[in-house]
């Protein structure tokens, strides 16, 4: 009896104290950016908690679906807001992705990003002599419905990563992918197909 009672106490605190510290972090988030602006809110919001992270997300124009989970020490990087930010419902990602939004990053449905994830979605050399020869550029990136993506991945601009693929860790994503394949190395290359061909 007494270790049903102490498993309901514990029950109760997480259910009382879980919508009070999203509701903390969310208000910090606020106050951060209304206080000091939208960069360094999103310093900020890769120091608080996961559900505090969807929400305020959402609450700024980014759609993120049910059962979907951002790891800690996630970074947004050029956004004022998350308007250019769609992630599909039941997906991970992992703690200390890098997600670029100068232009559209679209994730479908159960995927998961590993940690240490990169999507770069632009290109600018402003400070350098070569931007007369290299303009700045951007290009949105998507994720397929029920991919994975390992450790340290980079996915550069402009990739469509297809459906049910797997990428290797600390793979180089610079083209886009067929669905249902396997790609790995540093630049990708496709090792086979899922069902094995």
């Amino acid at each position: 009896m007494k270790r049903h009672v102490k498993n309901f106490v514990l029950l109760l605190r997480l259910y009382v104290t879980a919508p009070l510290l999203i509701f903390l972090n969310f208000t910090s988030y606020i106050f951060v950016e209304l206080s000091f602006g939208s960069q360094i809110a999103q310093n900020f919001l890769s120091r608080i908690s996961s559900p505090a992270n969807v929400y305020i997300i959402r609450f700024r124009g980014g759609k993120v679906g049910k059962g979907t989970t951002i790891g800690p020490g996630v970074r947004f990087h050029n956004c004022q807001n998350f308007s250019n930010l769609s992630i599909g419902s039941n997906c991970h990602i992992g703690k200390e992705a890098f997600i670029d939004l100068r232009g559209k990053v679209n994730i479908g449905n159960n995927v998961v990003i590993a940690m240490r994830v990169n999507i770069i979605t632009h290109f600018d050399m402003s400070n350098s002599g070569l931007s007369d020869i290299f303009q700045a550029s951007a290009e949105d990136v998507s994720i397929g419905n029920d991919s994975y993506l390992g450790c340290n991945v980079t996915v550069l601009m402009g990739v469509n990563i297809g459906s049910d693929c797997v990428i290797g860790a600390n793979t180089l994503m610079r083209e886009s992918t067929a669905a249902r394949s396997i790609y790995v190395g540093v630049p990708a290359r496709r090792v086979k197909s899922i069902d094995g061909n």
